[in-house]
């Protein structure tokens, strides 16, 4: 590093390298002794920065997917490792700190042309874990700092009614699995939440269940929250606690001891969704959505169910607030 003077220019210049690549920026000074100031300050503020650590995208995501897997859900940690086992296979396994914005932007672009809504999902995935990494000192800049995030059209959620529960119900052989259905339908709980009910989590004295972070289980939000039992959901309990005395888990529902797999529950709701010929759109979450419309259509205030279904924000439960047209034309009605 040192200091220049050209021909065409009135001030003296800073020339270094970087990268191997010779560079030159002006100091702005037009004398020799404030240039070497201008020198001897840019060296001191150039020490006080922090130091990258030199290291590639494959060892970055080992890194940030241990830690996450310490703080975060089972299924977003498989997301996250999902999208870096793309994004290096779309972009080589490169140093970090060399990773260019318009290498994420083309992955995030042509993603989207395809699978808009995982487009989305890897955008807010790395765009974390860049960030991580900035904290970390591995980067200084976020690739994805200027880069919007792409913007799906979301539809409606598609939900089910009594009756269409009713028909999956009949087509579904298991007796746990309808139990799991109608849980669902009448509290909400996602199914994580469900499947990770210990028998500790009910109080069927006061018909309550408390959802709440364990060592192997963090909520979606991190926050717990209690929903109340109904008579549908108690009598299930009710039975099942009678049928616990023969079992060696505290998982309410499991097989052999064994908590039951969320992917196995959602193949076999859609599997009878399929049977009885109901919408395709209608998957297992479906079953949530029904359950905060129904309280829509019920004139429940959107500040109770974006409690009960957990939401943290009361954007996410005013989309159930336009599912169900007849509310619209009654409240239009009323200007008759």
């Amino acid at each position: 590093m040192y200091i220049t003077k050209r021909s065409n220019s009135p001030f003296y210049q800073l020339a270094y390298f970087e990268d191997g690549i010779k560079k030159v920026r002006s100091t702005g000074a037009k004398t020799k002794t404030d240039a070497l100031k201008y020198l001897l300050t840019y060296k001191e503020n150039l020490e006080k920065e922090p130091k990258t650590e030199f290291i590639t995208l494959k060892k970055f995501s080992e890194t940030y997917l241990e830690h996450i897997r310490l703080m975060h859900s089972q299924h977003y940690y498989k997301c996250c490792k999902s999208t870096f086992k793309k994004v290096i296979e779309f972009i080589n396994n490169k140093p970090l700190k060399d990773i260019k914005p318009n290498e994420i932007e083309m992955y995030i672009l042509i993603k989207f042309q395809t699978a808009k809504h995982s487009a989305s999902l890897d955008y807010r995935i790395l765009k974390s874990a860049f960030n991580k990494a900035i904290e970390w000192q591995y980067i200084t800049v976020n690739p994805l700092a200027k880069i919007k995030k792409p913007k799906p059209n979301k539809p409606l959620p598609a939900t089910i009614n009594n009756e269409e529960l009713n028909q999956i119900l009949s087509i579904t052989a298991k007796q746990d699995l309808k139990d799991i259905f109608v849980i669902l339908y009448n509290t909400g709980m996602r199914i994580n939440e469900l499947l990770n009910l210990y028998w500790q989590d009910v109080d069927l004295n006061n018909r309550l269940i408390k959802i709440s972070n364990k060592v192997n289980f963090t909520t979606k939000n991190k926050k717990e929250r209690l929903i109340p039992i109904n008579n549908t959901v108690y009598n299930i309990l009710i039975k099942k606690q009678s049928e616990k005395i023969r079992q060696a888990t505290e998982y309410i529902f499991n097989k052999n001891g064994f908590k039951l797999s969320s992917d196995y529950v959602s193949k076999e709701f859609k599997k009878a969704v399929r049977t009885a010929g109901l919408n395709e759109r209608i998957h297992l979450h479906s079953v949530r959505h029904s359950f905060c419309s129904n309280l829509v259509n019920k004139n429940i205030s959107l500040y109770t169910i974006k409690e009960l279904a957990g939401h943290t924000n009361i954007a996410t439960t005013q989309i159930y607030a336009h599912l169900d047209n007849s509310v619209l034309r009654d409240a239009v009605n009323l200007l008759d």
